[in-house]
């Protein structure tokens, strides 16, 4: 049984690795790929239905709501992801109100960021150090959450020390985030989205049996 384990555990690393230099290939290969600054911060506005949809399901379903969702349902059970209803909802509305009419605006002044934006259409260099400043704070929040879900995956399949995977899961996300820019962003996003969904129809079977089945919950 022992060796059994350690096989599964074994296969579960190789496995979690070569979907990682996956992504980091696919996001280098696009980012070698991007032409000027318009395809770099925006993907030259012509990203398509289903890698709008990829990059924001990955944006929700990520490492706040999939492995801290997880560890909470396992604590407090099923109840908890109640708060899902709410945040659909809510981002939904807000890309209804905001999204659309800011992306009118931004093709008209043709704003590649939202700093952009705010200086171009208010012509103010003051909102848009503020709106740069305001973004970074607002993202912090977002951004350690999922460098702590990815911290928390990797060192549970390596073992090494938890401030060491954060530091080199941090430095990764930023490289290939900088390199590629959103057009990277978006496609790894949109694989990621399928792996996601074959990983949460396959996964139950492994994980549940070890949890104590559906009865934990």
């Amino acid at each position: 049984k022992k060796k059994k384990g350690g096989s599964t555990m074994n296969l579960l690393v190789f496995g979690f690795f070569i979907v990682i230099a996956t992504i980091l290939g696919l996001g280098m290969y696009v980012g070698s790929r991007v032409k000027d600054l318009e395809d770099y911060y925006v993907m030259k506005r012509q990203g398509s239905t289903l890698l709008i949809a990829g990059t924001f399901f990955a944006t929700i379903v990520s490492g706040a709501a999939a492995v801290g969702g997880f560890g909470l349902a396992y604590k407090h059970g099923l109840v908890i992801y109640t708060w899902g209803w709410g945040a659909v909802w809510g981002m939904s509305l807000t890309l209804l109100l905001t999204a659309v009419p800011i992306r009118a605006y931004a093709e008209q002044y043709n704003a590649l960021t939202l700093v952009d934006f705010f200086k171009d259409r208010y012509n103010s260099s003051s909102l848009a150090i503020l709106a740069a400043v305001v973004s970074v704070i607002g993202l912090m929040g977002y951004f350690t959450a999922q460098i702590m879900g990815l911290g928390t995956v990797v060192q549970v399949l390596t073992g090494l020390p938890y401030g060491l995977v954060i530091v080199l899961s941090g430095g990764v996300i930023l490289l290939m985030t900088y390199m590629g820019g959103s057009k990277s962003v978006i496609v790894t996003d949109t694989l990621c989205m399928f792996i996601f969904i074959i990983a949460v129809l396959f996964y139950p079977l492994y994980v549940m049996p070890k949890v104590g089945g559906f009865q934990a919950f």
